[in-house]
């Protein structure tokens, strides 16, 4: 059976977790942000790069890369909120299936998840970053050692202070 892993990460790796878990935390939606630019941005301009060199000559493919890299970062900026909705409905809609006997309910629990996840993706996104930093900061205080009621509290310490930072 593998070994939990607050017990594999060590002094360091459990440092380095509680670090990780602060700064994700504190300022969660703001990398999430830049991911989905970063993302949108390579996904558009690497394939505009590409489909430029097999037709145009040498300048214009990277030109024409780099552009779509600033589109599709915006693009990606913009599909965030859809995302979000795309994962709150799921969400919904399979609690809803595991609760109730049929399909028309689920569907409509995952509609109405979409919709309000699409609608408030900033707190969602502020939450759910806010949960993942004080998760692993309760991990990296359990694999430091320290006991599971500190290590509770300190998670839930940097989530509530996470929370009140991205939510101002």
């Amino acid at each position: 059976m593998a070994a939990p892993l607050h017990n594999t990460l060590g002094s360091i790796g459990s440092i380095l977790v509680i670090l990780l878990g602060v700064v994700i935390a504190l300022v969660g939606k703001s990398l999430a942000k830049l991911v989905a630019f970063l993302l949108g941005g390579a996904a558009l301009g690497l394939l505009l790069y590409y489909l430029g060199a097999l037709f145009l000559e040498t300048p214009l493919p990277l030109i024409i890369g780099v552009i779509g890299f600033i589109i599709g970062g915006f693009l990606g900026l913009i599909l965030l909120p859809i995302a979000v909705g795309l994962a709150v409905g799921s969400i919904s809609f399979s609690l809803a299936l595991s609760l109730a006997g049929g399909l028309l309910m689920p569907l409509l629990a995952g509609l109405i998840g979409f919709i309000i996840g699409a609608l408030l993706s900033n707190p969602i996104l502020s939450l759910a970053t806010a949960a993942l930093g004080g998760y692993l900061v309760y991990m990296g205080l359990l694999g430091i050692g320290l006991e599971r009621v500190v290590a509770v509290a300190g998670g839930v310490v940097i989530l509530i202070l996470g929370l009140i930072l991205q939510l101002r």
